[in-house]
């Protein structure tokens, strides 16, 4: 297999989207709600953070205004603000069923992608980086630092992108930086509201 094929694997299984599905399963398993709760919050969960937010841009490659990661800065802002729509109303929804964590999460996803968004208007910043050290973080914060394990997984990510010609090195760490830090404030700006 040749290593374009190898990276082009790992951007797409490294996702935010998906990778946001593999968290995703990880906190619901740590539930301790009924099986029918657990099931509701897989589904709402599974819409609004790995197939709402893909939607318009799985549309736009199809249309071939776009390709699937969107290499274009100019067009990543539309895309982005989808997604915070997405994920806003995915919060009041897990807010609704009182499910604190879960709407933390999505709250998370919310302001990370405001940030990268905001980010974007000055350099083409990796949203793959930030997709893996942002909810990372929160698994750190919410689960505990056996979690810290996940932060490895920017290495082939980091590669990946870097070698696709992607990203350059300063646009791949503020990925990681920028996520970090508004996921740590968001949950502790969660947590002062009482909301987690």
């Amino acid at each position: 297999m040749s290593k374009d094929k190898i990276a082009t694997g790992i951007s797409l299984i490294l996702s935010a989207p998906i990778y946001a599905f593999f968290l995703l399963v990880i906190i619901i398993c740590n539930e301790q709600s009924a099986f029918v709760n657990r099931i509701i919050d897989l589904i709402v969960g599974t819409l609004f953070l790995s197939v709402f937010p893909i939607l318009p841009i799985l549309y736009s490659a199809y249309k071939g205004q776009t390709d699937i990661f969107v290499q274009e800065q100019e067009k990543r802002p539309r895309f982005f603000t989808a997604a915070i729509v997405c994920y806003l109303i995915g919060f009041i929804i897990f807010r609704t069923l009182k499910n604190q964590i879960l709407a933390a999460f999505l709250l998370c996803y919310a302001t990370v992608t405001a940030a990268i968004m905001m980010t974007t208007m000055i350099t083409k910043v990796s949203v793959h980086t930030a997709g893996v050290a942002g909810p990372t973080t929160f698994m750190v914060m919410i689960f505990g630092v056996q979690y810290c394990l996940l932060y490895l997984l920017l290495l082939p990510v980091g590669w990946a992108r870097r070698y696709l010609k992607a990203h350059n090195i300063s646009q791949l760490i503020l990925g990681i930086m920028v996520s970090v830090i508004v996921t740590y404030f968001t949950i502790v700006f969660s947590q002062f509201l009482g909301l987690l």
